[in-house]
């Protein structure tokens, strides 16, 4: 279960409901001209054609409730970005305390980490791997540290007194915890950054137009942020590989587990699987929200995922994960996002702006890159405070950019397009709100439904799932449909018929769910029509050849058919070192029927 993403989109709607009304009656002070000035912005173009095509290929999911929550997070995210933009410009100081606000919370998540790592505190927070403080992952805590890094650089370079100590402290915890994470995206992120934002700062150094005097505290203090890095990386290697040595960490016996091959292998085969996707659905692609709902039809031969006990929900990069779902307009869309970002810096290094103005647009360059970097093998999109973060490095760029570049005066006019799609950009955040919190709901009763199945306690799963379903939420965080929850409690008290019911709502919702499928095929069996049956486990097996339970039904069903031949090619299917019993048994069976008909049975490759 993932249990941050819900409370976050909760929080982060209210507060942009609240926000927004506030920020549009400030605007009304100057007859608009601030709302204007944000949907005139190139980079806000962009994001709003992202958003409206996000809403438009709503039509093409499969799952409309899942297509609907990822379309309303668009909506949340356009929201932000428009209302930093907004505060930025009427309160320049706003930019400033934001980043005073970033590196110290950068600060307060290097000490969770640091504590959780160490186990000396906050060990009882939700989380899969060791050191992720309250990001339940450690590569998220990783990639959001990375995000957060020029922050702090910033607040060293520029700030004094209390928050340039805090900024450093901030960046030494934040190193350490990125460094112990063994997170190879977020390294891979802050090299590239950090190189990056060096290049640029030394090929544009006459256009940065640095006094002597400045120049010389900026060189102090990036000589001190290299050393302390250098030196913090090398501790945290240090303490990560000492500690590894002494006592094996969950992180590394979790990510060890149930993975034959590396984690490397697994994306490049998730990545043809999202290509070939793209190939089959360019114009509009699959529907928002709706990658985890096709994925498996282009087959799972190769992913642990071929077994049924997990599913794949993200292909692992953003880049491609829009694209498969938005068509070639929302891909183009979200390159032209960032683009544009780019070009904003170039023009701001090349402007008359004022020197730190220039550091900070330059940092902000480092967060995008770290972004982008990220995004080509994890999901950062998905995640609030990541999109956060960057949303806060985009509206900073476009309000340095507006600044050397403000509108024209014109004669003061009313109600216009601007103030009418800040409107209804507010009015649907209002149903997004809604949403939320049904899925949130929805997600703690899954939670119990989830305890009430491992206890067997099957009628209280069945009640848990009901009050989880809703329109907005049919399909768990793992990509469970809620349906097949509730069938299997049903099959356990032999309510076979009502079971059958919700296993077919499950198959509409999750056409290419292999355990929905084999549930349905194990139902026909049973009823002894075995044409459905081996409909639904033909389609299983295309998907994933090597499901052993589907073989295994498969073969039954010749067996019953005496279709013996058949039966052993299926179960020559099986892993040799197979620990299901029915293999054997199911040998056994062949064998003395074909003996007691006559035949030698026929020897298995």
């Amino acid at each position: 279960m993932e249990p941050v993403i819900m409370p976050r989109f909760l929080l982060l709607s209210l507060l942009l409901v609240i926000l927004m009304p506030l920020l549009f009656r400030q605007s009304r002070q100057t007859n608009f001209e601030t709302i204007k000035t944000v949907f005139r912005n190139p980079l806000i173009a962009f994001f709003g054609v992202f958003t409206i095509t996000n809403i438009v290929m709503i039509g093409l999911a499969t799952n409309l409730s899942e297509a609907v929550f990822s379309a309303a997070q668009t909506v949340l995210y356009l929201a932000f970005l428009t209302s930093s933009f907004i505060l930025m410009l009427q309160h320049r100081q706003y930019l400033l305390y934001s980043c005073r606000a970033i590196s110290v919370l950068m600060l307060a998540l290097g000490v969770i980490g640091i504590l959780q790592y160490s186990g000396l505190a906050f060990t009882d927070l939700p989380g899969n791997y060791v050191v992720y403080a309250t990001f339940a992952n450690k590569n998220l805590l990783a990639s959001v540290l990375s995000l957060m890094l020029p922050f702090a650089i910033y607040g060293v370079m520029q700030q004094k007194g209390y928050w340039s100590i805090a900024a450093m402290l901030g960046l030494i915890a934040g190193l350490f915890v990125i460094g112990i994470a063994n997170t190879r995206a977020a390294w891979l992120a802050v090299a590239l950054g950090i190189t990056a934002t060096l290049g640029a700062a030394y090929v544009f150094r006459s256009a940065l137009n640095v006094p002597k005097k400045l120049g010389q505290v900026y060189k102090k203090r990036l000589t001190y942020i290299l050393a302390l890095g250098l030196l913090t990386l090398a501790v945290a290697a240090m303490s990560h590989f000492g500690f590894t040595r002494q006592d094996a960490s969950r992180s590394k016996k979790i990510a060890g587990e149930a993975r034959q091959g590396s984690s490397i292998d697994e994306r490049f085969t998730l990545w043809s699987i999202t290509g070939s996707m793209i190939v089959d659905h360019p114009l509009g692609g699959v529907g928002p929200g709706n990658w985890k709902i096709h994925m498996p039809s282009y087959g799972m031969e190769k992913l642990r995922s071929r077994f049924g006990n997990l599913n794949f929900i993200r292909p692992h990069n953003d880049f491609l994960w829009v694209f498969s779902e938005t068509g070639i307009l929302g891909f183009a869309a979200f390159l032209g996002i960032f683009i544009t970002a780019f070009l904003f810096l170039w023009k701001i290094i090349q402007g008359q702006q004022a020197p730190e103005d220039k550091l900070l647009a330059l940092l902000l360059g480092m967060s995008v890159i770290i972004y982008l970097t990220v995004s080509m093998f994890s999901f950062p999109r998905e995640r609030i405070f990541h999109s956060m973060v960057l949303l806060h490095s985009l509206a900073a760029l476009a309000y340095l950019y507006q600044q050397q570049t403000p509108a024209k005066s014109k004669a003061p006019d009313k109600i216009n397009w601007h103030t009418g799609a800040y409107g209804l950009l507010l009015l649907l955040l209002l149903p997004g709100l809604y949403i939320g919190w049904q899925r949130f709901n929805g997600e703690i009763h899954t939670k119990k439904a989830i305890t009430a199945q491992l206890q067997k306690k099957w009628s209280e799963q069945i009640s848990h799932v009901t009050n989880a379903m809703s329109p907005w939420y049919q399909i768990d965080p793992s990509g469970t449909p809620l349906h097949l929850y509730r069938g299997g409690a049903k099959i356990q008290l032999n309510k076979f018929e009502e079971a059958y019911t919700d296993l077919k709502e499950a198959d509409r919702q999750h056409p290419y769910h292999i355990v929905v499928l084999a549930n349905l095929g194990a139902y026909y069996d049973r009823k002894g029509d075995f044409k459905k049956a081996m409909g639904y486990f033909e389609r299983a097996l295309e998907m994933s050849p090597t499901m052993e339970g589907v073989l295994l039904n498969v073969a039954a069903i010749h067996i019953k058919q005496r279709q013996f031949d058949k039966a052993l090619d299926f179960l020559d299917k099986c892993h040799p070192e197979s620990r299901d019993p029915r293999v054997k048994r199911f040998r056994e069976i062949i064998e003395q029927q074909k003996q007691a008909s006559g035949n030698q049975p026929k020897k298995s490759g």
